[in-house]
């Protein structure tokens, strides 16, 4: 299913940040520190099973449900 890492990367950030635009850039940053560059993927982008694998696991530590 193409765009579901967009997808996730959206539901992680927000629910990671509640709303605080300096805690989401911080969080895309570190995303991008990790090797998920968010400006990377699009509704468009096939899914890559490494990149869901990282983001479930990322979701997982935080206590948080994608």
């Amino acid at each position: 299913m193409a765009g579901q890492i967009k997808s996730l990367i959206d539901t992680y950030v927000t629910q990671m940040s509640k709303g605080n635009q300096v805690v989401a850039k911080s969080l895309y940053i570190r995303l991008a520190l990790s090797g998920i560059v968010h400006s990377k993927y699009t509704n468009d982008t096939n899914d890559d099973p490494i990149i869901l694998d990282r983001l479930y696991a990322l979701a997982k530590k935080a206590n948080i449900k994608l």
